[in-house]
């Protein structure tokens, strides 16, 4: 009895064709509801994992297809098996490896549920594909391709059925078992991190995902412990003989089932067969979050708690509170040396002999919370977190927030903060306040400990410059979170657009632009000036340099009123170019304004009213923590060799100050000569000192 004869080759390559064909129709069945039908992308946590996972095994089925017709009468040489095994053992390694990014991204959302999803999904494709790659060009390298045990083409099985095929181990057992342990170690983190209660508002979409990773991990588990199992038996049997092949028909069924298994719990975990009568329907919200957006949802009631708390310790220090005002007013603006990049950041002189409050401490004061938050509550039980906050220099943003006029701090925060993803490069989190005045935002530590060591500086010059278009820091926390083991820095600062209404928004950076001409205004007929104008942005599109000059957009704004703007923005470059910063950008809103219906008393303190009183303007200086440290000197560098130095950010400060002034001088501020504005000046934020 010759080995490996349990069934032939002309009959393994049919049972591959009808598996394969089968298998392919399934997964293809799989991978349509999700592009059908969108709403499963948010009922299902991690959709997109799965459906890579699903895809490889579609591709891998398709390779059982072409197996059949690769296959001649007198069967398949190895020699002639070398592009099929490289290409089943990509996609059969590809497969079992985006299992584990679906492990990988639970245990992320746990530990840092913070992190980009952008950032996460271009490191899981990174590490499939480039391990999959590698896999199969060891296979190339070692001349490991051939007939498998199975009649497969891929590992070419030994000489003997008794001895170890370690490409066998190294290619497939071995990484199942790593997927497997790391799944089922990850589901067992979560699960314990579960039972910590949390908040009523997400529990059940926590427990929803949870549930959904357990049915893929039982489904992945049982399938490779049968065939695994199967398998065996088959060795046992030396791939030989009567028993030989009905155990190696029934592997052949079971790994054809897989397609059907993932579909069935694909359906349960997406309600496939609810969207599919109900289509266009939209889903209950309490079941579409993934699992780090559940997360974030408690870390941002435990934000709201923190600052909430803070507050109410700083009102009870209100007498001490009242001193350190006082020690604020002997201070002018000739007492704080705007320290240079190579001085210590800081350094404020004193001049009261106040013994109580320490002036220059009140900038390195820390005060650490240990409150609670209330939790699920039942009609026996009540469930509470310990809250780990940290408040910094709080009588120091009490001043700032006191300097900017700000009543009514606490109650902004008493509703549910909103999340938002970041439209920057930086990738942090945003979370407006229900009335959208206030945005906390999350920061590095590297640019917290930046902040904390220009506060000074920044404190004194937004007391001499009132007007200042610099954004307005109110607040800087620090909260160990209650999941993960990292700390969460956070920054509150006043929302520049503080407004619903907001009809075009720009970011602008200053990027190199040719200066136009100042336009002139020539009366078009209406269908000719539809035809002419390019067409308008919507208002959640954030626009950029080359749109701001492409649209020739600019500040319609009195000569008095441009002459305020531009000597108030040179004055805040000159601060940012000496505290060592750049990358900053200046925040442009512009929405309508109806002088019958809109009052310009209750536009924002940085609001600033067209000469024709048509439009209102928001202007502000936003991301000011970017510091010109090695790794943008080193950026610089390589950038500046590839490309035009007038179109990159990496700049030295009083490059990146010049360009960002001329670029305002030439297009922001340009003026229309044509206009005469009679009213008076419209600036809200304050007359120049």
């Amino acid at each position: 009895m010759a080995a490996y004869d349990a069934v032939d080759e002309a009959s393994a390559s049919r049972v591959l064709l009808w598996m394969g064909a089968l298998g392919a129709s399934l997964h293809l069945c799989t991978l349509l509801s999700y592009v059908l039908l969108p709403q499963l992308q948010k009922q299902h946590p991690a959709a997109n994992l799965m459906v890579w996972h699903v895809f490889c095994n579609f591709m891998l089925t398709l390779g059982f297809v072409g197996q059949y017709f690769m296959q001649g009468e007198e069967g398949i040489a190895d020699d002639e098996c070398i592009v099929l095994s490289m290409y089943n053992q990509f996609f059969l390694l590809g497969s079992g490896l985006w299992y584990l990014m679906l492990s990988f991204d639970l245990f992320i959302a746990l530990m840092n549920p913070w992190m980009g999803y952008a950032v996460k999904t271009w490191a899981y494709h990174t590490i499939t594909w480039s391990l999959s790659a590698l896999s199969a060009g060891a296979i190339y390298s070692f001349h490991l391709y051939g007939l498998s045990a199975l009649n497969v083409c891929w590992i070419h099985r030994t000489a003997s059925v008794r001895e170890t095929n370690e490409g066998y181990w190294a290619l497939l057992f071995g990484p199942l078992v790593v997927v497997w342990f790391v799944s089922f170690s990850v589901l067992l983190f979560a699960t314990f991190r579960f039972a910590r209660r949390q908040l009523d508002s997400t529990y059940r979409a926590k427990r929803r995902s949870l549930l959904q990773y357990f049915r893929y991990l039982v489904m992945y588990g049982l399938f490779w412990v049968v065939c695994g199992g199967l398998y065996y038996s088959e060795y046992l049997q030396s791939f030989s003989g009567r028993v030989a092949h009905h155990v190696q028909m029934a592997l052949a069924i079971v790994f054809g089932l897989y397609p059907l298994v993932v579909l069935a719990v694909w359906s349960v975990n997406t309600d496939l067969v609810e969207h599919l009568g109900a289509s266009g329907q939209p889903s209950n919200d309490d079941r579409t979050d993934h699992f780090s957006i559940s997360l974030r949802k408690d870390l941002m009631r435990y934000t709201s708690v923190g600052i909430i708390r803070s507050l109410h310790e700083l009102r009870e220090a209100s007498p001490r509170l009242e001193r350190a005002r006082s020690v604020f007013a002997t201070y002018s603006a000739s007492d704080v040396a705007v320290p240079s990049r190579s001085h210590s950041f800081g350094s404020l002189s004193r001049r009261s002999d106040d013994a109580d409050v320490d002036g220059p401490g009140l900038y390195a004061e820390k005060k650490r919370l240990a409150t609670t938050v209330r939790l699920n509550s039942t009609k026996l039980k009540v469930y509470y977190e310990k809250l780990g906050f940290t408040d910094y220099a709080p009588r120091i943003f009490e001043n700032l927030r006191a300097l900017a006029g700000i009543d009514g701090y606490e109650t902004s925060f008493a509703g549910t903060l909103s999340e938002t993803a970041s439209e920057g490069k930086s990738g942090m989190l945003f979370y407006f306040t229900s009335d959208r005045k206030y945005i906390v935002k999350t920061m590095t530590k590297d640019e917290h400990a930046f902040l904390m060591r220009i506060l000074p500086a920044y404190h004194a010059y937004v007391r001499s410059q009132p007007a200042s278009l610099l954004v307005r820091y109110v607040g800087c926390h620090s909260m160990q979170l209650p999941v993960g083991w990292n700390k969460m820095f956070f920054v509150v600062m006043e929302n520049v657009l503080c407004t619903d209404r907001v009809d075009e928004r720009y970011d602008l950076k200053g990027t190199f632009a040719p200066a136009l001409p100042p336009p002139l205004r020539v009366y078009i007929r209406e269908p000719e000036a539809r035809l002419l104008s390019p067409p308008a942005p919507t208002p959640t599109q954030l626009l950029h340099d080359d749109e701001f000059v492409e649209r020739g957009t600019f500040l319609h704004v009195s000569a008095d009123v441009r002459l305020q703007l531009l000597t108030q923005m040179t004055s805040d470059c000159g601060f940012l170019q000496e505290m060592g910063i750049m990358d900053y950008s200046c925040i442009l809103g512009i929405r309508a304004f109806d002088p019958a219906t809109d009052s310009k008393e209750s536009l924002a303190k940085n609001a600033v009213v067209s000469a024709d009183q048509r439009q209102v303007y928001y202007v502000g200086f936003i991301d000011i923590l970017q510091h010109y440290s090695w790794a943008w000197k080193l950026q610089h560098v390589v950038l500046s060799a590839v490309q035009d130095r007038r179109k990159i950010t990496a700049l030295p400060p009083p490059e990146y100050a010049l360009r960002f002034l001329s670029f305002i001088h030439a297009h922001l501020l340009r003026g229309d000569t044509t206009v005469r504005s009679t009213a008076r000046p419209s600036f809200n934020y304050g007359a120049i000192p």
